[in-house]
């Protein structure tokens, strides 16, 4: 029998032994985000605000690669087909109504009938039911290993209360219907949102104890520029999600301080996806060529400033199952354009019958990185001869079917279930297979991949379908991986962005005098 309980005290005792209540400063905390709210609907909004300590989740996604239990106190997996959830004892939702096995249950039900993600993800005969004080039991026809990975998704089951969500008109629920009632169980309350900040008040009776700050106002600012000059005329604390170019600036201005990601631990990556149904990447040769021509590490430590950390697998480097295959190779990216047929001519770009090697690619202009990263591309690509261009999209997945495209760069996270992203990104039935890439190995892999439970036998088929996709059928690879830094005042000098981007959460306090 699996057990997440060692986990789930381990993590107790080290929350237990953070500062709360008397003894916490209090203080309002002012930090800014580039991606602004509208809407705080718990099922279609609520991993937006997750990132401020306004929802939680049943399990917590943490850096060494584990789910650990959150708001429950333990996961079991029973059988096969079987895993018991026992809730935490006293987690109360902001109105002051007691999270129950019950109350559980009915979220968990209603989330799978209504809510596209979860019911994309569960199959038909998933069930969710009682069985104890504190105690609820999912069964299903077949095996699921997939639970505890997906309790710990910010997109799949956030935590609230479902029958004052309902009374209140449920997704028909205007902003203002929803605005006060207490729906969460996190450690801070939205008290307003408007088309500039959203204000955060504190929980006093949070199940951790009371949170160190009073509150909490979240200033939606695009300018990472602006967001820089406010924490410099003391407007702001912190500016999340901030671009690695701004470091820089900030390592030469008194009073503010760039701070990279919890412990140097990485949980998303910057990848590629390549067009194999289009020149010159319908040879599997060009793309086997490009992936070596790229230099992993000068993106990571020079175009990033060592932020960032040198991809070398497909997957995140925390997973047991992350086979190092990804390798910068110039004699070899030659070789195999040379065979190719693909030339250098006297200028040293390369053709081939009268028509030069050329790669048209997008990228995600949400992402500020992406900006530099393409540059960087451009410039490694040419010394083997590849002319490269890149333009910003803000559809970075609908932009493939409406655009001539030789490469996508989009911001991903292969984890804390990867063979959701796989299905997803890699299997003809996918929502995200931007070039209807369709490998009937990985077809096969994934199908088994869904009803294995045995961790040796999980690791072993996703190390293979890395081998695949970057071997032998190269499609998706990655480029750097990254967790968003921030910006911060003297008063927030010892702040880290949280994995799984938790920006915010019930330990988050100005630094100590």
């Amino acid at each position: 029998m699996n057990s997440f309980t060692k986990a789930a005290v381990l993590a107790g005792l080290a929350l237990s032994a953070l500062p709360f209540g008397a003894d916490a400063q209090d203080d309002i905390l002012r930090i800014s985000t580039p991606f602004p709210l509208t809407q705080i609907d718990p099922p279609s909004s609520a991993y937006l605000y997750y990132a401020f300590g306004a929802a939680e989740l049943l399990m917590r996604f943490e850096p060494d690669g584990q789910v650990v239990p959150w708001v429950l106190q333990d996961l079991q997996n029973v059988d096969e087909t079987t895993w018991r959830l026992t809730l935490r004892q006293g987690v109360t939702f902001q109105n002051g109504e007691r999270l129950t096995a019950d109350k559980l249950a009915r979220l968990l039900a209603y989330l799978l009938e209504t809510s596209a993600v979860p019911r994309s993800y569960f199959p038909s005969s998933a069930r969710f039911a009682v069985t104890g004080e504190n105690e609820v039991t999912f069964t299903s026809d077949d095996p699921f290993p997939l639970l505890p990975g997906l309790l710990s998704d910010r997109f799949v089951f956030p935590v609230f209360d479902l029958d004052a969500y309902l009374e209140a008109g449920g997704p028909d629920a205007s902003v203002a219907d929803l605005m006060g009632l207490g729906l969460l169980t996190a450690p801070y309350a939205i008290e307003s949102l408007d088309n500039q900040r959203m204000v955060l008040t504190r929980f006093e009776d949070h199940w951790l104890g009371t949170p160190p700050l009073a509150g909490i106002n979240v200033e939606f600012i695009r300018d990472a520029n602006a967001s820089m000059l406010a924490i410099q005329g003391g407007e702001l604390d912190i500016a999340a999600f901030a671009p690695v170019a701004l470091k820089p600036l900030t390592d030469a201005t008194p009073g503010v301080h760039f701070r990279p990601g919890e412990g140097g631990t990485f949980y998303r990556i910057y990848q590629a996806t390549m067009n194999v149904h289009a020149e010159p990447f319908d040879e599997p040769a060009v793309r086997r060529a490009l992936m070596s021509a790229i230099d992993y590490a000068e993106i990571a430590e020079e175009v990033f400033d060592g932020v960032y950390e040198t991809a070398t697998s497909f997957y995140l480097p925390l997973h047991p199952w992350a086979v190092e295959n990804q390798r910068t190779d110039i004699a070899a990216a030659e070789a195999l354009l040379d065979e190719a047929g693909w030339l250098p001519g006297a200028d040293g770009m390369r053709s081939r019958e009268g028509e030069p090697l050329r790669i048209d690619a997008y990228y995600d202009a949400g992402s500020t990185d992406l900006a530099p990263l393409s540059a960087a591309l451009q410039d490694q690509l040419r010394k083997v001869g590849i002319a490269f261009t890149a333009v910003p999209v803000e559809d970075p997945y609908g932009s493939a079917d409406v655009m001539d495209w030789d490469l996508a760069l989009i911001a991903q996270a292969t984890s804390p279930v990867p063979e959701t992203f796989i299905t997803r990104h890699m299997t003809s039935a996918g929502d995200r297979n931007l070039a209807d890439y369709d490998n009937s190995e990985i077809a096969s892999l994934v199908e088994e991949l869904s009803r294995t439970i045995d961790e040796a036998r999980r690791n072993a088929i996703l190390a293979r379908v890395q081998d695949i996709v970057i071997e032998e059928d190269p499609y998706i690879f990655s480029l750097v991986y990254f967790q968003p830094p921030a910006i911060v005042n003297d008063r927030y000098a010892d702040y880290q962005p949280g994995f799984d981007t938790r920006m915010i959460d019930a330990t988050t306090a100005p630094s100590a005098e």
